[in-house]
This record gives structure tokens, C-alpha cells and sequence, in this order.
């Protein structure tokens, strides 16, 4: 018990303290440009000072800590972002819409991970970023599957250029094929990764278009519960622990708080103070695993996971519009 109280110790202040001042910034930065998520400024700012300055040895610990502890309350807070509800909202076609896009990017590109011989978590992460909520199911699912510090920021890196990409490259194909507002939204909700990045995608369209994209996308998230039930069920148990542990803790704790954001009127302030709190925490998490990251180490992870990566953003491109079309979302 004593153990667990001292949890946070002196050895770790250096670290956190560098780490809350990158986070500090990548918040800020992301405030002044919507496009850009903090959990992005906050790895780049991370690689770059490891990469660039010799850090002391005193830093390790507190960004270890950050990688771990804080990541994972800011997991548990994301459930106030999202709500059983949404389901309502989009339909039994957007539902299905749904469901097929999530399920289909995440297996074509763990299937797409084997013929490119990349390594299982790379896939994953790939896989998970792709189909549901970008960063933040990389943030999420990284500590779930102990994946390397270098497969998360490789798969952190190309979520964002892809998504970077669709907001330019969405409305010009969707102005070139005559697309309807609320089929755009749609298109750009099932399609697009990040949060910030749909918004940004949609905004270019007009407000129908981001209504409707918005719903659409916090739907993709509301699955992001179940994958991380099923793959941490399938890690710890393959790993050889017990069914009834197989569940880490926080992730019980996050589908408890996306229950009770479900069933029960939270105030607005507090759900807004909560998402907040939840993106500096993210951002802490991966600001403080990427100071662990060398760029020696992310380049012997190759280039096949960029050529997955392009494969998986025209598919689920192509793939979700077609779908949009065939079940007449929108």
C-alpha cells in the first residue's frame, strides 16, 4: 500500500515537469490551429528535443510515468466525449455505415500488416488509428498491446499525414462528383480520422456537412470501447493471465464513465472541463513517450507501414462512399 502512495516520487518532478511544458505549448498551439491535434504538436515536440539535446538520465521516470499513468486517465476521461446516443442520431443506416467501416479498416489493415510483414502491434495501431478515432485510439491502445515507443509514433505520424491530406483532397473529389452537403458530412465522418481533422474537413463544405460528419465520427468512437475490451481480452490472455484480469482497469473505468455520461444529464461544464483535462493528458502521455524515441530506432521500422498506411486511406475513402451511396446514409 505504502508503495502505491508514493507512486509519484521525487525521481519522477524533472521529467514531469518537462513534460508539462510541452504539453503546455502543443495545447496552445492546437487552440490557434484546430487542424493540428495537441497530441501531435506534443510528439513532435517530444522527438525533436530528444533527438536534438542530450537529456538527462533525471527525465526518464517522470516521462515514463507520463506514458503510462496520465495516458491512461485521459482514456478514462474520453468517455464524457461520447455517448450510447450517438447511435440514435445516425440511424440504423448510419449505424451500419458504421460498423462495416470500423470492423473492415481495422482487419484489411491488420491482413494488409501480414502481407507487408510489419510487426503486430504496428498493424494494430495502423489499424485502430485508421478506423476509429485516429491519435487518440493510437493513445489508447498503445499501452494496451505494450507496443514499442517507436511503433506508436510511426503510427501516431502517419494517421496525421493522411488525415492532414483528406482535408484538402475530400472536398475537391466530393465538388468533382457533385456530393450533397449532408453526404459530404457523412463521407468525411466515416472517413477522416481525427476528431479535429473532420471539423476541419466538413467546415470547407458548410455547416449541414459538419452536423452531420461530427455524429457520424463520435458513432466511430463509441466502438473504440469494444476494441479495447476484445484486444486487451485477447493480449493478457494470450500473455497467459487470467480471464477475470485480462480487463485492465482503466478500461472498465472508461466504459463507467461513457455509461454514466449515457444515462445520467452532466452538467455541460463539467463534461467540457472533463474533455479538456482528457486532451492535456493524452497529450502528456504521448509527449512523454516520445522523448523516450530515437529516430535511429523509428527508421529501422522500415517503410512498408507508410505504404500500408496509403493503402488503408484510399480504401476507407473509396470504401465508406461507396457504402454512403449503397445504403443511402445521408
Amino acid at each position: 500500500m505504502e508503495r502505491k502512495i508514493k507512486l509519484i516520487g521525487r525521481q519522477h518532478i524533472n521529467g514531469l515537469v518537462l513534460v508539462t511544458v510541452v504539453t503546455t505549448i502543443a495545447y496552445l498551439v492546437s487552440q490557434q490551429f484546430s487542424v493540428v491535434s495537441s497530441l501531435t504538436v506534443g510528439l513532435v515536440i517530444a522527438l525533436l528535443v530528444s533527438n536534438l539535446f542530450r537529456l538527462p538520465d533525471s527525465i526518464t521516470p517522470g516521462a515514463v510515468f507520463a506514458s503510462k499513468y496520465l495516458m491512461r486517465l485521459g482514456i478514462i476521461l474520453l468517455g464524457l466525449r461520447i455517448s450510447f446516443n450517438q447511435v440514435a442520431e445516425v440511424g440504423f443506416a448510419g449505424l451500419i455505415l458504421v460498423v462495416i467501416v470500423v470492423v473492415g479498416t481495422f482487419f484489411g489493415v491488420i491482413v494488409l500488416g501480414k502481407v507487408l510483414n510489419l510487426s503486430k502491434n504496428t498493424s494494430i495501431l495502423l489499424g485502430a488509428g485508421f478506423a476509429i478515432c485516429g491519435n487518440t485510439a493510437i493513445a489508447a491502445i498503445s499501452p494496451t498491446i505494450n507496443a514499442k515507443r517507436e511503433e506508436t509514433a510511426y503510427a501516431v505520424g502517419l494517421v496525421t499525414l493522411f488525415g492532414t491530406i483528406s482535408i484538402g483532397a475530400l472536398p475537391l473529389f466530393a465538388s468533382l462528383l457533385g456530393l450533397s452537403e449532408q453526404r459530404f458530412g457523412a463521407w468525411a465522418g466515416a472517413a477522416v480520422h481525427d476528431v479535429g481533422q473532420v471539423v476541419a474537413t466538413a467546415e470547407v463544405i458548410g455547416g449541414a456537412a459538419l452536423t452531420i460528419a461530427v455524429i457520424v465520427k463520435l458513432t466511430r468512437m463509441l466502438l473504440l470501447a469494444p476494441m479495447l475490451i476484445a484486444i486487451s481480452a485477447k493480449f493478457n490472455v494470450a500473455a497467459g493471465a487470467k480471464m477475470r484480469a485480462a480487463i485492465p482497469p482503466f478500461i472498465l473505468l472508461f466504459i463507467g464513465v461513457l455509461s454514466l455520461n449515457s444515462l445520467l444529464t452532466i452538467p455541460v461544464q463539467v463534461i467540457d472541463m472533463g474533455k479538456t483535462v482528457s486532451i492535456l493528458l493524452l497529450t502528456a502521455g504521448i509527449t512523454g513517450m516520445g522523448m523516450g524515441v530515437k529516430w535511429r530506432n523509428l527508421i529501422t521500422v522500415g517503410g512498408n507501414p507508410l505504404i500500408a498506411a496509403t493503402i488503408a486511406w484510399v480504401l476507407i475513402a473509396t470504401g465508406s462512399l461507396g457504402l454512403i451511396v449503397a445504403l443511402g446514409v445521408a
